[in-house]
């Protein structure tokens, strides 16, 4: 998922798949290409194309909910002595720390890392008390 400033202090988060998928729709965008055909007045069919598409692809934010990317993720981890294996074929990397390791699904340093999979490694890497 990406995210784009303007809708983050909405509380918005863009929910595309990929940058590729945003990146193209921009492309439709900038060549005039999101207008319906035989529309009379191309500019407000243009806006109301890219509303539609915009209101399939945000959702609201919810509470205490921050989008996070990998790279991010891995800053942050990294101040806490964590450290990360290269990906594995299916999308998945190891983090380990202080002796606890954990795997979890893995899209690149650019993907968001869902809520999911943050409780996860919380969990698998908490120490043993």
């Amino acid at each position: 998922m990406a995210n784009l400033p303007v809708l983050d202090l909405s509380k918005y988060l863009l929910t595309v798949e990929n940058e590729g998928e945003l990146f193209e729709y921009v492309l439709r965008i900038a060549k005039h290409e999101v207008a319906r055909d035989g529309a009379v007045d191309v500019g407000d069919a243009e806006m109301l194309d890219i509303s539609r598409w915009l209101h399939r692809q945000i959702r609201l934010i919810e509470n205490a909910e921050k989008p996070l990317s990998f790279k991010r993720l891995k800053s942050i981890l990294s101040r806490f002595e964590s450290t990360f294996a290269h990906p594995h074929k299916g999308n998945r990397i190891d983090i380990y720390r202080h002796g606890r390791w954990t795997q979890v699904h893995y899209r690149g340093d650019g993907s968001e890392v869902q809520r999911n999979t943050i409780r996860k490694i919380r969990q698998d890497l908490k120490p043993e008390r």
